[in-house]
């Protein structure tokens, strides 16, 4: 996602992070291939971004959202081969997207600040509760292909 914002906006700072220092270096690749000037941080979440506190006008994530159960009924091709720190997230899919819709309102640019968020099929009703128990404002959600609610978005105004 970060290279496509990259790519679709050339002037714009674009700052990604991920967990994985594997898929850092796999994205500092194809950052180099394509062009696309993007800061790697190597954090969890939040936590190594301490130095763009209040700066994001815009956070967006793809985050994992599998529960446990589903976690069992994936492909073999997708189970096996894919980390596991990418897909699963806890009993009802939504352990890592709580940790980034509480994180976030700090990170967000104070005069107001979106935060765009993947979900799993059938879990956008319980991430909007999320965003506007965390006060979020101005929801859009965006369905899939298959006609899912799948993209959230929400403003953050402190």
């Amino acid at each position: 996602m970060a290279i496509t914002l990259k790519r679709q906006r050339p002037t714009t700072t674009i700052v990604a992070s991920d967990a994985s220092t594997d898929a850092l270096a796999v994205a500092g690749l194809n950052c180099k291939a394509l062009g696309a000037a993007v800061t790697l941080v190597p954090s969890d979440l939040y936590d190594g971004l301490a130095d763009w506190r209040g700066w994001a006008d815009l956070i967006t994530a793809n985050p994992p959202y599998i529960t446990t159960e589903d976690m069992a009924a994936l492909p073999v091709d997708v189970r096996e081969f894919e980390p596991h720190l990418a897909l699963a997230a806890g009993d009802d899919g939504l352990t890592v997207i709580r940790r980034i819709v509480a994180g976030a309102p700090p990170m967000l640019n104070p005069a107001g600040g979106i935060l765009a968020l993947e979900v799993g099929a059938g879990q956008a009703p319980a991430v909007a509760r999320l965003l506007a128990d965390a006060g979020f404002t101005d929801l859009e959600v965006d369905r899939d292909y298959a006609g899912h609610d799948r993209i959230l978005s929400a403003r953050y105004r402190p």
